[in-house]
């Protein structure tokens, strides 16, 4: 080959390697990516384990089994370069549940195949077990159901006091969750509302919901008015011993026989607390004979002196009415 010949063909390699770089750096990342895809479709194959299975549910539905996440096998073909730094995590399987092909009562039967499983780049994926899983799906629903309370602190609160009602704002709340669940669920209770020896007023509080395990519930948060009211009751005291109110020299005309008994009970009413330390010796009763001024035998009423405490009064007396003879002397 002459000089020249030889000037000229290194010109033409020259101009090949300098001349229109862009294009040719283009082409050789595609070649070199091609290689890489043929090299990961020809080279050795790998399984791993444990690969977890992503499922994609409508808000509408909801996975009632009780030990997701599912897991495959999958078997995947690559260099082993790329294979050796693979792990389980590296693979994704999702699958997508469709609405429409949901049948209450019927489980849900979904296939993986090969687009639903996402490989690094350089492998591809030749096989995957188990293809097939059954799903027990519910459709999720939505109700509305009362707010109860709970009280925290009720037993160290004043014996002449009580909870009179309890009013929520608002006073039912939407409960959502699977059908199954929903089923049993009537009301909802808050956390506890506290009460203790000084809730002798009424007032409000802010409390939270305590939801049951798979529901959720809005408003999660409500506003309460806890209504406190003096406790009331009736207490009957028996034998409460009978007087007998004379008028001046009336047992100087006639002889007074009580042909009734000598004892009435009486029933005082009022807080529970000033109840239970009421001293029963300090009731009075008596019948009135003061307007009697002939013999014969007469019924006349019977009568109790309220207590000092304004607060306790008298309720019943039984007998309310006594008999009586008058004799002359």
């Amino acid at each position: 080959m002459s000089d020249s010949e030889h000037r000229s063909l290194w010109r033409i390699l020259a101009d090949f390697v300098t001349k229109d770089r862009v294009r040719k750096i283009i082409a050789l990342i595609f070649a070199i990516g091609f290689y890489a895809i043929i090299s990961g479709t020809t080279g050795n194959e790998q399984t791993f384990s444990k690969v977890p299975v992503e499922l994609e549910l409508p808000e509408q539905l909801v996975n009632m089994d009780s030990t997701p996440p599912m897991f495959s096998k999958v078997i995947v073909r690559g260099s082993n370069t790329v294979l050796k730094h693979m792990v389980p995590s590296d693979l994704k399987v999702k699958v997508q549940i469709k609405q429409e092909n949901y049948k209450s009562g019927t489980p849900y039967t979904i296939k993986i195949a090969a687009n639903d499983i996402k490989s690094p780049f350089g492998t591809s994926v030749i096989a995957v077990e188990p293809q097939m899983f059954d799903l027990t799906l519910e459709a999720r629903s939505s109700k509305k159901v009362p707010v109860e309370p709970a009280f925290f602190g009720m037993e160290a609160m004043n014996k002449d006091y009580k909870v009179s009602k309890v009013s929520f704002s608002p006073a039912e709340v939407t409960v959502s969750g699977n059908e199954s669940l929903l089923m049993d669920i009537k009301n909802v209770a808050t956390e506890a509302i506290p009460l203790g020896a000084n809730a002798t007023e009424s007032f409000e509080y802010t409390v939270g919901l305590s939801p049951r395990s798979g529901v959720s519930l809005s408003p999660a948060i409500v506003s309460c008015f806890v209504e406190i009211v003096k406790e009331n009751e009736t207490k009957t005291i028996e034998a409460v011993p009978l007087s007998l109110l004379l008028s001046p020299g009336l047992e100087e005309q006639f002889k007074v026989e009580l042909l009734s008994a000598s004892s009435v009970a009486v029933s005082l009413y009022g807080p529970r607390g000033k109840l239970a330390l009421f001293q029963e010796k300090t009731l009075r009763a008596f019948a009135d004979l003061t307007a009697l001024t002939a013999a014969g035998t007469y019924t006349v009423d019977v009568y109790c002196l309220n207590p000092a405490d304004a607060e306790l009064k008298i309720n019943i007396l039984q007998p309310k009415q006594v008999q009586l003879k008058l004799t002359s002397k």
